[in-house]
């Protein structure tokens, strides 16, 4: 999960890896293989954030429970151990995970993460990527928004009107580690930002996540105050 703070890597950006899973972790973070040889690595799938499964916290592990598990669940039906996938990477985290979106038989794992509902939406933007669209690239940025609206107007996984998630993970995340809300939250139907407390201002399929006031700024938004 996305336990760790996300950074840019532009060297890094749209580099591409054929591979194979060597194992999947949770319901979006797995192990590759490059066929081209070298060490495994762990992959952090961008734009999609599943319920916890084992977040480490002051005083040992806690999971969202049956909202993880079936994160998990879902991306064990489009991802086995041993698929050959191509790797798309956009950066690293601060564990040294690349950050990346996974295809298999050129389908975009990612997005149909967040069209089942499991994986919420979740976009980030870094100070030295001059971006409104996370780690995505404008050409996919629609698609993910239409995926995530469709799966919240269908009450699918995590907005299922009858079992939906307590807290969306990174509102988990948050409190479970004692760290707080910190990301400013750009709307992108309005071109304003709200304070990371204020997120729910925003719709969940409508959100950009800034590291400050001055990023959000520079990449179009005006501050809702």
């Amino acid at each position: 999960m996305l336990a760790a703070l996300l950074v840019a890597a532009p060297a890094l950006a749209g580099q591409k890896y054929s591979g194979k899973i060597t194992k999947l972790s949770d319901g979006d973070t797995f192990q590759f293989q490059p066929n081209s040889g070298g060490s495994v690595f762990k992959v952090r799938m961008i734009a999609t954030d599943t319920a916890e499964t084992h977040l480490s916290v002051p005083g040992g592990m806690v999971s969202q429970g049956y909202w993880g598990d079936q994160g998990a669940a879902e991306l064990a039906k489009y991802l086995k151990i041993n698929d050959q996938v191509t790797l798309e990477v956009f950066g690293e985290d601060t564990y040294g995970r690349k950050l990346g979106r996974v295809f298999k038989n050129g389908q975009d794992v990612n997005l149909k993460m967040v069209r089942s509902g499991w994986a919420s939406l979740y976009l980030i933007c870094e100070s030295d990527v001059e971006c409104r669209t996370g780690s995505l690239p404008q050409k996919d940025y629609d698609a993910y928004r239409e995926a995530c609206q469709d799966a919240v107007a269908d009450g699918l996984g995590l907005f299922s009107r009858s079992r939906p998630v307590p807290q969306l993970p990174f509102v988990f995340r948050a409190e479970a580690q004692r760290k707080g809300l910190l990301r400013y939250v750009a709307d992108v139907t309005q071109d304003i930002y709200f304070a990371p407390e204020d997120y729910e201002s925003v719709d969940v399929c409508d959100r950009v996540f800034y590291s400050s006031e001055a990023d959000a700024e520079a990449n179009g938004f005006d501050s809702a105050r």
